[in-house]
C-alpha cells in the first residue's frame, strides 16, 4: 500500500491555514471548539487532497460533521484510582505520540490499544484525559456511525474516519463498543463485518508513521476477532477502584454541596462499595442529593432564616407562626438551604444501591486479563 503524506505532522498544519488566534490562544490550552468542518474543507480544496476521490472527499464531509470531534479539557489528575490503568496508557499511547526514541522504535507499526472492563470504569474519561495529555483532537466513533446498508458503504466510511484522522493529526479515534465492529470471524454471524474488518485493519497498517492512535473500548474483549487482536500494542484493563479511590471521588463529588459527612465516615463506606465502579457511585450519591431535594419542595411550608451572607428559605412544619405556603415554582431562584445529607442518610441509600456489574462479569474479566494479560 502507498502511503499518501499529509503534510507536516503537526496539528492543522496539514489544512495549510495559519490561524491568527493560534499564538495568542493555543488549541490545547482552552475550550475553544475549532470551526473542523472549515478546516477539513480548506484541506480537501487544496493540492495536498488531490489524490482522494469525490466520493471520499464527500464523506470526510459528511464523517466531520456527525463525529464528535473535540479537544478534551479533562486531565489525568482528574482521574481518581486506575492508576495501573493510566500508567500502561501513558507508556502505550503518550509515549507513542511524543517520544522520539519509541516513535523511532515503533515505526512501521500501527498504534492502537484496547481499554477493557466492567461497565461504568471510566474508560471513556480515561481516553480523554490521555487525549488532553497528548495535546490531540478526539474523535469519537460508534458503530452506528460506520454501517450503512449499502452495499461497500460502511468500508467507505471507515476510510473517510482515518483520513479524516490524518488531517487533524495528532489524532486519538475512539471506539466504542468496538468488540462489535469486530467479531470473531469463526462466527456465522459476523460474514457482514469482514469486509469493513479488512478496510480497518488496512487502514491501521496505514497509519504507520502517521500521527494517529486508535483507542477501542469494549466490555466483551474476548469477542473481539483474533487477527483484529494482534494488530493493538496493548489490551489494558481498566479495573474497578479500591475502597480508598471510592473514598476520594465520594469526598470530591460532594465537595461544595450542603453535607456534614466526615473523611472517616467516607471511608467507613468506601468500605462497604464492594463491586461498585464510578458510575454506580455517583448514581446512589446522586439520588442521597436529590432525595434531599424532593423532601425539601414536598414540605410546602417555608421561612425565612438570617444567615451571614443574607436570608434565606428554609423548611418548616405547617404549624409554625412563621411558616409561608410557596409552591415549587414560587420559590423559583430564591435562596434557600435544604438539609444537609448526613453519613447516616448517605449510609441508608448506600444499603439500597447495588452494583450493577454482577461477579460474573467480573470474573470473567480476570479470566480474559490472565489469558492474554496486558500485553498481546
Amino acid at each position: 500500500m502507498v502511503r499518501q503524506s499529509y503534510g507536516p505532522k503537526k496539528c492543522y498544519s496539514c489544512t495549510g491555514i495559519k490561524k491568527k488566534t493560534q499564538e495568542s490562544e493555543p488549541i490545547q490550552e482552552t475550550n475553544v471548539q475549532m470551526d473542523y468542518p472549515e478546516l477539513v474543507d480548506t484541506f480537501l480544496d487544496s493540492e495536498n487532497a488531490s489524490h482522494l476521490t469525490k466520493k471520499i472527499k464527500d464523506k470526510i464531509k459528511t464523517m466531520v460533521c456527525i463525529l464528535n470531534v473535540s479537544k478534551p479539557t479533562v486531565k489525568l489528575a482528574d482521574i481518581l484510582g486506575a492508576e495501573e490503568a493510566k500508567r500502561h496508557a501513558i507508556e502505550t499511547i503518550l509515549y507513542s505520540l511524543q517520544d522520539a526514541e519509541l516513535k523511532k522504535f515503533r515505526d512501521g507499526q500501527p498504534m492502537g490499544c484496547i481499554f477493557y472492563g466492567q461497565p461504568g470504569t471510566g474508560k471513556t474519561f480515561l481516553a480523554k484525559a490521555i487525549a488532553n495529555e497528548a495535546q490531540c483532537t478526539f474523535m469519537e466513533v460508534s458503530t452506528t456511525q460506520i454501517d450503512d446498508k449499502y452495499h461497500g458503504e460502511s468500508a467507505a466510511n471507515v476510510e473517510a474516519i482515518f483520513h479524516l484522522a490524518r488531517i487533524l493529526q495528532p489524532t486519538i479515534i475512539f471506539i466504542d463498543e468496538i468488540e462489535s465492529m469486530m467479531p470473531d470471524r469463526s462466527d456465522s454471524s459476523a460474514v457482514n463485518s469482514a469486509k469493513v474488518m479488512s478496510k480497518f485493519l488496512t487502514e491501521m497498517q496505514g497509519n504507520a508513521g502517521q500521527q494517529v492512535f486508535v483507542i477501542g473500548c469494549t466490555n466483551y474483549p474476548e469477542r473481539m476477532d483474533v487477527a483484529f487482536r494482534r494488530r493493538f500494542q496493548r489490551f489494558i484493563h481498566v479495573k474497578l477502584p479500591d475502597a480508598k479511590s471510592q473514598s476520594m471521588m465520594m469526598q470530591k463529588w460532594y465537595k461544595g454541596f450542603n453535607h456534614t459527612i466526615t473523611k472517616a465516615e467516607f471511608d467507613y463506606m468506601a468500605n462497604r462499595l464492594h463491586g461498585m465502579g464510578p458510575t454506580d457511585i455517583h448514581k446512589f450519591m446522586d439520588h442521597a442529593l436529590t432525595t434531599r431535594k424532593t423532601e425539601f419542595y414536598e414540605s410546602g411550608s417555608y421561612k425565612l432564616v438570617d444567615y451571614y451572607d443574607g436570608q434565606k428559605y428554609v423548611a418548616c412544619t405547617h404549624d409554625d407562626p412563621k411558616a409561608i405556603k410557596l409552591s415549587r415554582n414560587e420559590l423559583g431562584q430564591r435562596k434557600c438551604v435544604f438539609e444537609p445529607v448526613t453519613a447516616k442518610f448517605l449510609f441508608t441509600m448506600l444499603l439500597n444501591a447495588k452494583p450493577n456489574v454482577s461477579a460474573e462479569v467480573t470474573k470473567r474479566m480476570e479470566d480474559f486479563e490472565k489469558s492474554l494479560g496486558t500485553l498481546c
